[in-house]
């Protein structure tokens, strides 16, 4: 019997010491995954992304783009996702990924030819361990950012203000030895994410882009997971309760929102002036249903229209400098006194609390030092956009405190009106002349042209219409060409500016060269009397064909082109 129980007690001895070992090589196994996602966002260090790829698969990529998002059709649904995953390898600081997927990202803002966005999905571990948590690659070409500092700067602030914020660092790129620059590297927003900021990452997450919580646009929001159970009844059931709400909103607010990280998210994006977030543009942000809580969270994205001064292109002249507000629940508190007095006692609380000028200016002269040896041609232009943000940084305090301590100024913005782009005119026209640099201030250049155009419903009849073309800076081959066409309207003297930015690459004689912001970024603008930028009022989707296409000084550039105008203006 005791010889019995002494085996039984020796097999459960082993038995422990295995789930002791097993335990222990599980820690290890995690803790060096742990160690492997930390590395990828080490804040001292710039990572080094090398990628190879095709060359067919690459140009391919680089000329994807969201056509039916940048020109939608009346009735016609917008596909989710535009850009296709291709077969690469990817080396990290010198590690090979032998099996690894890459794409393009990005929408108007940063789409690009040259250095697109991009991501990257990493199939093994340095180790050549499988694991399903390996990180996505999220990589941002800051063409909104010359300082390249503004994405780290901005999710540390919304860290400091107990805002749930993605990890980021630097990356150097190259793909296949040619190098694409510094770009930003972006922790994805994720199930690692959610894990690592809730206590459950199995709520509905959403992307908002031009999205916002009104009958008709919540089916904006992208949905990011759950996809098979997920039918936005938690979005529509919050924006019906919204937009039947009288009085104030609080009450709404707190039942299918986190009342408190509502209130800190919306005041660090008016503390930093982020034109471009969900205040400003009802845009870039990430929306998470917490199951625990059953409130919905906002996380930050595409921070780089951040740190700038002035007002943002939505807001309305006169508008406080201590708040942005045509985001439809920024907008609804802030006109309520319930919520203006709340919105600004929390922005008082995240000046003290969050926004510490000499930990910021320290962070910035740190992030310039580890990467302005980057910049050996442009970096002039670089030390400029750096120092502009340590000037932001300074005097933002200052400027918001008279209106924080006074009574509460009037919002004059209304709500966003979220409008798709639609068809409301064509133009076309021919031209002949050379190329020289593109010289805003000489109104109609050298050379002939002709136009023509109708705008919402009426025919434009141009009593002069002058032409210019070549480079934006010098006559490099890199430099991009600009094609300008320049007319006045005879019956109301008002004048238009046909903007034709030309990919590189695509600029060739003899064949079409599609207006598509991808291989042509086109654009109608309306100009003051001065000649100056007074309206953008919208953007060309047709075709350019030249007959001359030269690119040295004096070199004739002659053709045509046609092309629809897309607005998302009211007809005046």
């Amino acid at each position: 019997m005791s010889k019995t129980i002494s085996r039984v007690g020796e097999r459960q001895l082993i038995s422990t010491l295995d789930l002791a070992r097993w335990l222990l090589l599980l820690l290890v196994f995690v803790s060096k995954n742990v160690q492997a996602a930390n590395d990828l966002f080490d804040t001292n260090k710039v990572l080094s992304i090398e990628i190879k790829i095709a060359p067919v698969d690459w140009k391919l990529l680089r000329y994807q783009h969201r056509e039916s998002e940048f020109f939608p059709e009346e009735g016609v649904t917008t596909p989710t996702n535009a850009y296709s995953w291709f077969p690469a390898e990817v080396a990290l600081n010198g590690g090979s990924f032998r099996k690894a997927e890459v794409r393009k990202k990005g929408y108007i803002g940063s789409n690009d030819t040259k250095r697109p966005g991009l991501k990257i999905r990493l199939k093994q571990l340095p180790d050549k361990r499988s694991n399903s948590d390996d990180p996505e690659l999220t990589l941002n070409n800051n063409n909104q950012d010359p300082a390249l500092v503004r994405q780290p700067l901005a999710y540390e602030v919304f860290r400091r203000a107990g805002i749930p914020a993605p990890r980021c660092n630097f990356a150097a790129v190259a793909v296949n030895g040619k190098s694409l620059g510094i770009y930003t590297h972006v922790e994805a927003i994720k199930e690692p994410f959610l894990k690592r900021h809730f206590n459950s990452a199995n709520g509905n997450l959403y992307e908002g882009g031009r999205s916002d919580f009104r009958p008709g646009w919540f089916q904006n929001f992208e949905i990011k997971n759950n996809e098979n159970t997920n039918h936005r009844a938690d979005l529509e059931a919050a924006t019906r309760a919204i937009d039947s709400a009288k009085g104030s909103l609080m009450p709404v607010l707190d039942r299918y929102f986190n009342t408190e990280e509502f209130f800190r998210f919306w005041a660090v994006e008016s503390l930093i002036n982020f034109s471009d977030g969900y205040a400003g543009n009802a845009n870039n942000f990430y929306l998470y249903h917490d199951p625990v809580t059953d409130r919905f969270v906002f996380i930050p994205w595409g921070a780089d229209s951040v740190f700038y001064p002035g007002r943002g292109f939505n807001s309305t002249k006169g508008d406080p400098k201590s708040v942005i507000g045509v985001g439809l629940l920024a907008n609804r508190l802030y006109n309520s006194p319930d919520g203006a007095e709340r919105y600004r006692k929390t922005l008082r609380r995240v000046l003290s609390d969050a926004w510490n000028e000499e930990a910021l200016l320290q962070e910035v002269n740190r992030l310039e030092a580890l990467i302005s040896s980057a910049f050996p041609s442009g970096a002039q232009e670089f030390k400029e956009n750096v120092e502009g943000i340590r000037q932001f940084i300074k005097t933002r305090r200052s400027a918001l405190q008279p209106e924080l301590d006074g009574p509460v100024p009037d919002l004059k913005s209304k709500p966003l009106e979220i409008a798709k782009r639609r068809n409301v005119g064509s133009f076309e026209g021919t031209f002949s002349t050379v190329w020289a640099q593109v010289n805003p201030a000489d109104t109609f250049g050298q050379g002939t042209a002709t136009l023509t155009g109708k705008l919402w419903g009426e025919t434009i009849q141009f009593s002069k219409v002058g032409i210019q073309a070549g480079g934006r800076k010098d006559d490099s081959s890199e430099e991009q060409p600009v094609i300008t066409l320049n007319g006045v309207d005879s019956a109301k003297e008002q004048r238009y500016l046909i903007y034709l930015a030309i990919d590189p690459e695509s600029y060739a004689a003899g064949t079409p060269i599609a207006i598509d912001n991808t291989h042509i970024f086109g654009g109608l603008v309306q100009m003051d009397e001065k000649g100056q930028s007074s309206k953008m009022i919208g953007m060309l989707r047709g075709s350019l064909w030249l007959k001359s296409a030269n690119r040295e000084a004096g070199g004739k550039i002659e053709g045509e082109f046609k092309a629809d105008v897309f607005s998302k203006l009211p007809k005046p």
